[in-house]
C-alpha cells in the first residue's frame, strides 16, 4: 500500500510559503462531498498535468480518502498559520 502521508508532504511543501493554503484548504473543505469525483478527474487528465516533481495521483489517492482529506486540510491550515 502506498503511504498517502509522502504524498500529502509533498503537496503541503509545494504549496508552503504561496498564500494559497488557506483558500486550498476552504475549497477542499466546501467540496468535500465532490473529491471522489476530482479524483476520478485527476487520474483521467494525469497525462495532460504533468508538472516536474509532483505525482497527481497521490492527490487524487488522497482526495478518494475522507480521512487523508481531513488530514490534507488540516495540514494546509496549520502550514499557512504557521508563517504568519
Amino acid at each position: 500500500m502506498v503511504d498517502r502521508r509522502d504524498g500529502l508532504a509533498r503537496l503541503i511543501t509545494r504549496m508552503g510559503g504561496t498564500g494559497l493554503g488557506n483558500i486550498l484548504a476552504a475549497l477542499l473543505d466546501a467540496a468535500g462531498p465532490l473529491a471522489p469525483v476530482g479524483a476520478q478527474a485527476i487520474y483521467a487528465l494525469e497525462p495532460l498535468l504533468r508538472v516536474e516533481g509532483f505525482a497527481w495521483n497521490d492527490l487524487g489517492q488522497m482526495l478518494e480518502d475522507p480521512e487523508s482529506l481531513e488530514r490534507l486540510i488540516k495540514a494546509l491550515r496549520a502550514d499557512e498559520g504557521a508563517e504568519t
